[in-house]
């Protein structure tokens, strides 16, 4: 495991949980051992990733929107790509946008047609077990969308790659030395019409921006006349960091249209 600007691999097990512990559980379902006393392993997993794109389908048939690209910037271990590919039948390309190597790299394991794949999973205090995860049910239902997965910057894309349909950000802009900038790349690489669908959990970790002096309350105000505004809401986000402690966010979302 490399090291990682943003996530070390005690931390990346927690990721893994949160994002993918629902089907860990049915290739691996007796796979944990207790250092504490046991729960329901159910707990583990996160829904965040499925209620974001719930959301985000519902706003779209509203609209009678039907996007066929997709940019995902931030994507993480392909959970949110995962359920746009299960959940809008209308997306047909997705280009997935990752700067951390370990989080890439694990994605890659999940995505890259292998049937079986060992992953790391918390345990106990401070330490960390691998366990498999079979992958033919998540690569069934991602396999009709063309996909590209980059493990940069969003100032190392460019904007060539698009505009898309469909812009995506999730829980990234509060944990990145340039939230303004990143804002800005996704305006620019949303086509006309096109939509933007931005999340926050306002921790505006100075870990990883710096000082900002005057972080954004409300990241509606990152949108001006020349965006409809189309819907929002609010989704609890949480990662497990020990055996038996997680933390808790609400994410604020958000999703505009191009005029």
């Amino acid at each position: 495991m490399s090291k990682d600007f943003y996530l070390p691999e005690h931390a990346l097990a927690g990721y893994v949980e949160k994002d993918w512990s629902d089907y860990i559980l049915k290739s691996s379902p007796h796979y944990y051992s207790f250092d504490f006393a046991p729960f329901e392993l159910q707990n583990l997993y996160s829904d965040y990733h499925e209620q974001l794109i719930q959301f985000l389908n519902l706003t779209l048939q509203k609209k009678k929107l039907v996007p066929k690209s997709a940019l995902e910037v931030g994507s993480s271990l392909g959970r949110t790509f995962f359920e746009v590919c299960r959940q809008i039948p209308s997306i047909e390309k997705v280009t997935l946008v990752e700067p951390s190597k370990n989080l890439f790299e694990t994605s890659q394991k999940i995505f890259k047609g292998d049937e079986v794949v060992r992953l790391p999973v918390l345990k106990g205090i401070g330490e960390f077990v691998e366990v498999e995860l079979q992958t033919r049910a998540i690569h069934e239902v991602c396999v009709r969308v063309a996909s590209s997965f980059l493990n940069k910057s969003f100032q190392e894309v460019g904007t060539h790659l698009g505009p898309f349909d469909l812009t995506i950000c999730s829980n990234v802009i509060d944990q990145c030395k340039d939230p303004v900038q990143l804002v800005e790349f996704l305006k620019k690489s949303t086509a006309p019409t096109g939509v933007m669908l931005l999340s926050c959990t306002y921790q505006w970790n100075d870990k990883y921006i710096g000082n900002a002096s005057d972080p954004a309350k409300d990241i509606n105000e990152f949108f001006d006349s020349s965006w409809a505004f189309l819907a929002e809401t609010n989704l609890p986000f949480r990662v497990r960091v020990n055996e038996r402690y997680w933390m808790s966010f609400l994410s604020h979302v958000v999703a505009y249209q191009l005029k």
